[in-house]
């Protein structure tokens, strides 16, 4: 009988042992808690302290400041560089025609100049093209978005223009090569 008491006592004192070491964990985590916390709004006091906030920016003499909040003109304005355009190639053994549309997005503001630019140097404009697909290799004429050409259309017709930054993007809607005999 004595020893079914021991036991009954060491059982009782088993059990406590592991609820002991149970509230160490959720006491650890508390404070670790706390101290996420604490660092938080640290962080968020400093950075309200050292936010300097955006600069005003004020035209000197002489000079405007631009509102672009309200544009006048669209943002972007599609203008056809060339319709039913063809050019040979023959970098494939035999002669292909590219029959091609080129047409440019623009930056609206830019929209008048150069579509007047377009117009006054179309001749120059189609050389260049022209230039560019019988040069252009098969794999780039190939290219199921034709992103090689459309880069160098951009890059031609910039150097024409006098700068490529108005051109947002060139797209050729229509580019089917013909098989001549």
């Amino acid at each position: 009988m004595a020893d079914e008491e021991k036991k009954q006592q060491e059982g009782e004192e088993s059990s406590e042992a592991p609820a002991k070491k149970k509230r160490k964990l959720p006491m650890t985590a508390i404070l670790i808690a706390g101290i996420t916390v604490v660092q938080a709004v640290g962080f968020f006091f400093v950075a309200k302290m050292f936010n300097v906030g955006a600069n005003e920016v004020v035209a000197g003499e002489g000079e405007s400041v631009i509102d672009d909040t309200t544009p006048s003109t669209p943002d972007t304005v599609e203008i056809s560089i060339v319709r039913k355009f063809r050019a040979p190639n023959t970098k494939k053994g035999a002669l292909y025609i590219y029959d091609l549309d080129v047409v440019a997005k623009i930056r609206g503001f830019d929209a008048e100049r150069i579509t007047k630019l377009v117009d006054e140097r179309q001749g120059e404009l189609s050389d260049a093209i022209a230039r560019i697909v019988r040069n252009a290799e098969p794999r780039v004429l190939d290219e199921p978005e034709l992103k090689t050409l459309r880069l160098q259309l951009r890059q031609a017709i910039g150097a024409i223009a006098g700068d490529e930054e108005p051109f947002v993007q060139i797209f050729v809607p229509r580019c089917v090569p013909i098989k001549s005999n």
